[in-house]
C-alpha cells in the first residue's frame, strides 16, 4: 500500500490529534469517537453491538490504541484500527461527513457508519477489473 495514500489533496494539514501529540510529546494520543453523534451514547451497549456501530481508531502506540479499543468495545462499539495517528486526517474528514449526513432532511442524529468484512468473491470482477492494490 502506498505510504502516502492518506496525504492526498486536502489531507496535507496535520490533524488535530497530530497537533495535540506534537504539543504533548510524552502523551499517548489516540483518535477515536469522532465519527458519531453524541446521541449514540444514549444507547445501551447491547443495542450498539446489535447494530455493529464502528469506532474508528488511529494512533502511533499499539498499547494505547488497544486500551481505547477495549473501552470502545465495552461501550458497545466495534473498534476498527485505521492505522497510525496520521490517519486521523481521514477520520476528522469522516466526522465532517457524518455531520453532513446527520443534517436536517438527511438521516437524522442517529446516522452512523458500520464496517463489515464480506467474504471474497470467487467470480471474475465486472468488466475484467483487477483487484485493488490496497489489498494486503
Amino acid at each position: 500500500m502506498p505510504a502516502d495514500y492518506r496525504l492526498g489533496p486536502g489531507h496535507g494539514v496535520p490533524a488535530i490529534a497530530e497537533r495535540l501529540q506534537a504539543a504533548l510529546p510524552a502523551s499517548r494520543v489516540v483518535k477515536a469517537l469522532n465519527t458519531m453523534g453524541m446521541e449514540l451514547f444514549a444507547y445501551e451497549a447491547a443495542a450498539l453491538r446489535a447494530h455493529r456501530v464502528s469506532c474508528f481508531l488511529a494512533g502511533d502506540e499499539a498499547a494505547a490504541k488497544a486500551e481505547v479499543g477495549d473501552l470502545a468495545a465495552a461501550i458497545g462499539f466495534v473498534p476498527v484500527d485505521c492505522g497510525p495517528l496520521a490517519a486521523a486526517r481521514i477520520l476528522e474528514g469522516l466526522g465532517d461527513f457524518i455531520r453532513h449526513v446527520m443534517a436536517p432532511m438527511k438521516h437524522g442524529f442517529w446516522a452512523t457508519i458500520s464496517t463489515a468484512d464480506l467474504p471474497p468473491v470467487d467470480t471474475a470482477p465486472i468488466g475484467g477489473r483487477r483487484s485493488s492494490l490496497l489489498r494486503g
